[in-house]
C-alpha cells in the first residue's frame, strides 16, 4: 500500500506541474471583461496594499469546508480507514484549491497585469484533477467496504480507468 501511495502521489505531483506549464492561457471570459469590470462586479478585499481577495466571505466558507474534510480524512487514516481517508484527503485539497481560484486568489489568478480576464486557471484544472482522484477513490473504498468480491473488481476497475481518462 504504501509504495502505491509513493507512486499515487509522483504522478500527482507531476500531472500538477504539467497543468502549470501547459496551462492554456489564451481562453479569455466572453464576453471579454476587464480587470476593472470584473471587480466592479464582485465584493472583494484588498491585503497588505498587493493582493486582491474576491468574495471573502464564501473563501472563509470554503477554506474552513476543505480544512474540515481534510481533518475528517485524517482521522479515517487514524482508524485504519485508508482508502476512504485518502479519499476525503483529496477531497479537501480539491476543496482548498477551488476556493483559492473561484474565490480567494480567483482575481489574481486570472485577471491580475491582464488587458481582459482568463476563463480558468491552472488552480482550476488542478482542482478538477484533485476532485476527480477524490471521486476515484471514493468508488474504490465503496466497493471494498459494501460489495462482494465479484462486484468489486468491477467498480475498482473502472474508478481506475475513469481516472486514467481523465
Amino acid at each position: 500500500m504504501k509504495k502505491n501511495m509513493i507512486y499515487l502521489a509522483l504522478i500527482f505531483m507531476i500531472v500538477l506541474v504539467l497543468l502549470y506549464i501547459f496551462m492554456p492561457s489564451g481562453i479569455l471570459i466572453e464576453p471579454n471583461i476587464t480587470p476593472a469590470e470584473y471587480l466592479n462586479s464582485i465584493p472583494y478585499v484588498t491585503i497588505f496594499n498587493r493582493w486582491i481577495i474576491i468574495t471573502p466571505l464564501s473563501t472563509i466558507i470554503v477554506y474552513a469546508l476543505g480544512i474540515q474534510i481534510m481533518l475528517i480524512g485524517s482521522l479515517f487514516i487514524k482508524n485504519h480507514q485508508t482508502v476512504w481517508g485518502i479519499s476525503l484527503l483529496f477531497w479537501g485539497l480539491g476543496t482548498l484549491l477551488a476556493g483559492t481560484s473561484y474565490q480567494g486568489l480567483g482575481y489574481e489568478l486570472k485577471c491580475r497585469d491582464l488587458i481582459f480576464c482568463q476563463f480558468t486557471s491552472w488552480f482550476e484544472l488542478s482542482y478538477l484533477f484533485v476532485t476527480a482522484i477524490s471521486i476515484a477513490m471514493m468508488a474504490i473504498a465503496f466497493a471494498q467496504e459494501f460489495l462482494n468480491k465479484d462486484h468489486q473488481k468491477y467498480l475498482i476497475r473502472y474508478a481506475k480507468y475513469a481516472l486514467i481518462v481523465f
